[in-house]
């Protein structure tokens, strides 16, 4: 939902800042249809670029979690030496 709105507000920026632009489209021979579809496929292209390379990021920061999760991290006492992620199972 976030994104969506973002996305819109960019949109909205994009439209405002390009008026010329459509004006000069429009004088060209664009028609309103033209000029809708060019601003709801850019909109399609930002939102599924943002997709991926938030998917991308996601992966990439998993790996590195589960990386680090898989170091072992001890934690040391008196009774015995058990791993700090241990649940249950270190009892000696």
């Amino acid at each position: 939902m976030v994104a969506a709105i973002g996305i819109i507000n960019t949109l909205m920026m994009a439209i405002y800042e390009r008026t010329r632009e459509i004006g000069v489209m429009k004088a060209v021979g664009a028609t309103r249809g033209t000029v809708r579809l060019l601003f709801t496929a850019e909109g399609g292209a930002l939102g599924f670029l943002g997709g991926v390379i938030g998917v991308v990021i996601a992966v990439v920061l998993g790996q590195a979690l589960n990386f680090i999760g898989r170091a072992p991290f001890y934690l040391t006492t008196r009774a015995s030496t058990c791993p700090l992620f241990s649940v249950g199972w270190c009892w000696a």
